[in-house]
């Protein structure tokens, strides 16, 4: 995961600085408590936002994607037509491979599109 334009500060009250503005309508939140910390991006049409605490991460996010250091995706989430996700396992080429979903367990992508 990349992540860039982080703010760290010292001490256990945010600062004005909290909140950053890329533009009129698109802001970043990092709230920190001594039991969670919550990173958050969110504009008119889409929020993102990870939280982690002390039992886990929790991901919420249209898109989800694991990057190599290449930057290259090789696993993202999709969706079913009837709402059920499903991981998305690529090639080094960025093709499809595998899916894995509650739906159908793991399925060939060729056999997933006949």
């Amino acid at each position: 995961m990349w992540v860039k334009d982080i703010v760290l500060q010292e001490g256990y009250t945010p600062s004005d600085d909290q909140v950053i503005s890329d533009n009129a309508h698109t802001k970043s939140l990092i709230n920190q408590t001594s039991s969670e910390i919550n990173l958050q991006v969110e504009n008119r049409m889409q929020r993102s936002g990870i939280t982690l605490t002390a039992d886990g991460v929790t991901i919420n996010a249209t898109k989800v994607a694991f990057t190599g250091a290449e930057g290259k995706d090789y696993i993202r989430l999709g969706q079913y037509n009837n709402g059920a996700p499903y991981f998305v396992f690529l090639d080094p080429n960025g093709d499809e491979i595998y899916r894995l979903g509650y739906q159908n367990g793991l399925e060939r992508v060729a056999q997933a599109r006949a």
